[in-house]
């Protein structure tokens, strides 16, 4: 009986604890919020920048201090809401107060109590942006959850408002969503979803000698989606993890046909998401669909993110992983983040790509001068370079050159 009791609450714990924070998660929120039946609230809050946090104090430090906020949460609201962690910098609060403007006050005094986090913590400025959605007893809670992230999403590049409450100029991006994660798996199945390849070209042979898989949506009436409005929601709800697997084996079986035929065969890569990442199979499952196809790992190159890579030992033992099973591994967006020296140092890429933001430097001085010692020092590590986003004569000269 005792050895019962242990095990359910070790699986209680699974269930409901989150392994950052060690509080309440997603689940446990969701639970404790559809007991409480009453008018209220929901937030989804997100703190402002949190990247950078982790990228000057490290993940270590970064995850030290969502807990400390967690806890904060907790204290400083006490019985007027109910808090979990949803992931990474994003927090889930169910406010029981049936009143707009008493909500509000509440949003500024966590502000404040987040600026004084981050003096004692000596930590980057710390501050939140706001979600905010009303709740009734009888509505869906992850509905609310869905119009509050709506509401977040509208505010998402602004300087002067913190927080945004849920109104007729987020129903339809709501609505939009909402179809998007419910027509998913019957996207998948039909094959809604396309794999475009932007060639990777070599300027010196005048030849293709790579591709990128990059994905694209095609709606009921034949009209493409972008990328921009389905991406980040996938990212947030988890369905990624579904659509880099889906994207992975499509892009196996177009090898494996072109292998079957004879046809000449160039490695074209994929991106992995952050999100997809973190699930501890993937090694071996990225490694079994592609064995399943009979094809070699180095003709489906991985390609992650800089962002992803910075002070995460896990991510870079998956990497080292990766190698192990004959991936090929490319560093994605070089010179968006913050430690690209560090990623290149301790990282077994074996291309890094120049993000678009770079090349469109080329012509300025300075950034002529960067990209020429990106380049020098990627040779001298013993990596090949990929310039993204290559758009005219002059640039091609110059990457040439």
């Amino acid at each position: 009986r005792q050895q019962r009791k242990l095990q359910q609450e070790e699986l209680n714990r699974v269930a409901y604890v989150d392994f950052v924070t060690g509080k309440d998660n997603y689940q446990a929120f969701l639970k404790k919020t559809s007991q409480h039946k009453q008018e209220g609230y929901i937030a989804v809050m997100s703190i402002d920048k949190f990247a950078i946090i982790q990228n000057v104090c490290g993940y270590k430090t970064g995850d030290q201090l969502l807990a400390k906020i967690h806890t904060l949460l907790a204290d400083i609201l006490a019985d007027k809401a109910i808090v979990g962690h949803i992931s990474s910098a994003l927090f889930c609060l169910f406010f029981k107060i049936d009143d707009a403007e008493e909500v509000t006050n509440q949003l500024y005094y966590i502000i404040a109590s987040l600026e004084a986090l981050a003096e004692e913590e000596n930590t980057p400025l710390l501050s939140a942006s706001f979600g905010v959605a009303s709740h009734a007893p009888d509505d869906d809670i992850a509905d609310a959850i869905g119009r509050a992230r709506v509401a977040l999403s509208s505010i998402a590049d602004s300087d002067d408002d913190f927080y945004s409450i849920y109104g007729d100029k987020d129903r339809k991006r709501y609505q939009e969503n909402s179809e998007l994660e419910k027509n998913f798996t019957k996207n998948i199945a039909q094959e809604k979803f396309e794999i475009w390849y932007q060639p990777k070209y070599d300027c010196f042979t005048n030849t293709i000698i790579g591709a990128e898989a990059l994905i694209r949506l095609r709606d009921e009436k034949g009209n493409l989606v972008s990328p921009a409005k389905f991406v980040e929601l996938f990212e947030q709800d988890g369905l990624i993890r579904h659509l880099d697997e889906y994207v992975f084996r499509t892009v196996c079986g177009f090898q494996q046909n072109r292998q079957q035929e004879n046809k000449h065969i160039i490695p074209i890569s994929i991106n992995l998401s952050r999100v997809s990442l973190y699930y501890q199979d993937i090694v071996q499952r990225y490694d079994d669909i592609i064995t399943s196809f009979g094809i070699r790992h180095d003709l489906v190159p991985l390609e992650i993110t800089e962002s992803a890579t910075v002070n995460n030992k896990a991510i870079r033992t998956l990497m080292y992983g990766f190698c192990a099973n004959g991936f090929h591994m490319h560093l994605d967006d070089f010179g968006t983040g913050y430690s690209s020296l560090s990623s290149l140092n301790q990282l077994p890429f074996e291309n890094i790509k120049i993000d678009k933001s770079l090349i469109d430097y080329i012509g300025n001085a300075n950034g002529n001068a960067m990209i020429k010692h990106i380049v020098q020092l990627s040779k001298e590590l013993g990596m090949t370079v990929t310039a993204e986003g290559v758009e005219n004569q002059s640039q091609i000269d110059f990457l040439k050159d």
